[in-house]
């Protein structure tokens, strides 16, 4: 079985989602580019889109499958991260002392790989003293749809 994606409508633009047998691979958000898609067939995954359907719509979704892959670092930084409670935030910080790492950055480097954005709530880690970033931005666009999911889950 291969790859499939099909694309979601959010106020911001479309998110398109990944997948194959095994889960959800990907998470695309509107301004990503999606050369990835390339092989992939279109076709609507009723799970999937139930999440998203329930995220945006103020309830807690059911979990997902995922399947990507990522380090042992990262699988540590996104499981807080998964038990984090919807319109909380974290710093890089309280992420660190969590897992035992004394480096923020390294924190902001694993959230910067995230695959599947939103199911791995990345947007909801901030800086001590700022609003943190997102997908490797601190402005434009990318933090936009940041303040726009955690607007949503308020």
């Amino acid at each position: 079985m291969g790859k499939f994606h099909f694309a979601y409508r959010t106020k911001l633009g479309d998110i398109v989602a990944v997948y194959d047998e095994k889960g959800l691979c990907e998470l695309k958000l509107p301004y990503d580019d999606l050369n990835s898609l390339d092989g992939s067939e279109y076709m609507e995954d009723e799970k999937i889109k139930k999440y998203l359907d329930d995220y945006f719509n103020g309830n807690e979704p059911e979990k997902l499958n995922i399947n990507i892959n990522v380090t042992e670092f990262q699988k540590k930084v996104y499981d807080v991260l998964c038990n984090t409670k919807r319109g909380s935030t974290l710093t890089y910080g309280d992420i660190g002392k969590l897992i035992g790492c004394s480096s923020p950055r390294a924190v902001g480097q694993a959230l910067k790989r995230n695959p599947v954005p939103i199911i791995i709530p990345c947007h909801r880690v901030v800086g001590k003293n700022w609003d943190g970033g997102f997908s490797g931005e601190t402005k434009g666009e990318k933090m936009d749809f940041k303040k726009f999911l955690l607007q949503t889950e308020r």
